[in-house]
């Protein structure tokens, strides 16, 4: 796997020495209107080494700001709709979706840091960030994924009101013309869906099932303005929970063990990894991964368990502490080097993805940590340039800064007491951020043993 900096490096040196041959001209191949590109003034240089920002949403309120990394300032503060139940950064890192999942539906934040190809050259921007009054509807936003430059937003529907799960399918560009692919499905149900290149993964659910989780999973192939079905996988999910897509395959969990569905010889093929007698009565119902990597970390019930795609093999992350304390919360770092897990005495404990997840160490983040209810996890967000991780703070209205490197911690206050968290800017390879899980303030019946207790839905 290549280094985060050899990752910037190359990226940052290609930028600069294309941005030096010639000041803006032309065109915008940007497709928002609602920005002023200031064309015909030579590239500021100095912009492609800010740290980003971060797109905060309010725990309590209608309201989400954009934090400056750079003045360590708030740039604004945005009113949105109702209160976000997540936050996400876009493929490209431009923008942030800020789903509301009980009022069906997502906002979008533009954080003002991206590039634009100009054709004979890129050209970077710092613009002030904006609200775009584009809102994506549909019943219940839920699952959230991103791979291969797309983010699939899944939408559940709603069963006794007769509403069928959806899809919308984003790019950077799609999201600033408002306009996504969109895949309506047979029936409702609390699934997924994984970008695979010009394919999509998506669940699939009996329509005399009990359960609203599926059964199966789908491969459709996206043609212009919609998708073609090409087949149902025999091999079967049952209570299929959390995804996650990596350049070795898409990996479903499933009561029984994990779906890895793959291509061979130019082919999709479906193969079940069955769980090991280890794992008990547990399932893994979420995954975390760096896009280049043989290797994911599946969570079930608070352990770790490593999933090796080639060797199709499951076994458990040992690490020390983890008799002592519960992990609470995850995330896998942007830059694809670390998983970061959250405990319950607040300690955010690091573990290395280039020596097959070794423990690395602590560090205390949170004085207390907030009681939590259902699938609500405190929000983590990371740099996709720098070694460095970002924690909600909710009971002190604060973000704590931790970074990675030393596993020294710094503070930013803020105005409101934060929910959650997304990191915005200049990236060239945001789907280092493969952490794939759900919006995580639903209530469901899962009818599996996961993470947390559920309510009916």
């Amino acid at each position: 796997m290549p280094t985060a900096f050899s990752r910037s490096a190359t990226w940052l040196a290609v930028l600069l020495a294309s941005a030096a041959l010639t000041g803006c001209g032309g065109s915008s191949s940007s497709s928002d209107d609602d920005h002023d590109h200031d064309h015909g003034h030579d590239v500021d240089q100095s912009l492609t080494d800010l740290p980003g920002r971060l797109v905060i949403s309010a725990a309590d309120q209608s309201q989400a700001l954009v934090y400056d990394l750079d003045s360590n300032r708030v740039l604004d503060t945005f009113q949105l709709e109702n209160t976000a139940s997540a936050v996400y950064a876009s493929p490209q890192g431009r923008y942030a979706l800020l789903p509301q999942r009980d009022q069906g539906k997502v906002q979008v934040i533009d954080g003002g840091l991206y590039i634009e190809d100009h054709g004979d050259h890129l050209h970077p921007y710092a613009k002030a960030p904006q609200l775009l009054s584009t809102v994506f509807e549909g019943t219940k936003p839920t699952h959230i994924t991103r791979h291969d430059g797309q983010m699939a937003v899944f939408f559940d529907g709603d069963g006794e009101g007769g509403v069928n799960a959806s899809v919308q399918l984003f790019t950077d560009a799609s999201i600033a013309s408002g306009q996504p692919l969109t895949l309506t499905l047979e029936n409702a149900m609390h699934g997924t869906a994984e970008p695979m290149h010009d394919h999509l993964l998506v669940s699939w659910r009996a329509p005399e099932a009990s359960s609203s989780l599926p059964q199966q999973v789908e491969l459709y192939h996206a043609h212009g303005d919609h998708f073609d079905f090409e087949t149902r996988f025999d091999t079967q999910c049952p209570d299929l929970h959390g995804s996650l897509a990596t350049e070795y395959g898409a990996v479903f969990g499933c009561s029984d063990g994990v779906l890895l569905v793959h291509k061979h010889d130019g082919e999709f093929e479906a193969h079940k990894i069955t769980n090991p007698a280890a794992m008990g009565e547990n399932r893994i119902g979420s995954f975390y991964g760096d896009d280049d990597d043989e290797r994911v970390v599946g969570i079930a019930s608070g352990a770790l368990w490593l999933v090796n795609l080639e060797q199709r093999s499951i076994s458990p992350l040992d690490w020390s502490g983890a008799a002592e304390t519960e992990l609470v919360s995850y995330h896998f770092s942007a830059e694809g080097d670390h998983l970061l897990a959250l405990d319950s005495n607040g300690a955010l404990h690091r573990f290395d993805g280039d020596a097959n997840f070794a423990y690395h160490g602590s560090v205390s983040v949170l004085n207390e940590v907030p009681t939590s209810t259902g699938h609500a996890r405190i929000s983590i967000a990371s740099s996709a340039e720098q070694a460095v991780a970002y924690v909600a703070d909710t009971l002190a209205n604060a973000v704590k800064v931790v970074a990675l490197d030393t596993m020294t911690v710094s503070n930013i206050e803020l105005p409101l007491a934060p929910g959650k968290l997304a990191w915005v800017g200049f990236d060239d390879d945001h789907d280092h951020d493969d952490d794939h899980d759900h919006d995580d303030d639903h209530d469901h019946d899962h009818d599996h043993d996961d993470d947390h207790s559920d309510d009916e839905d």
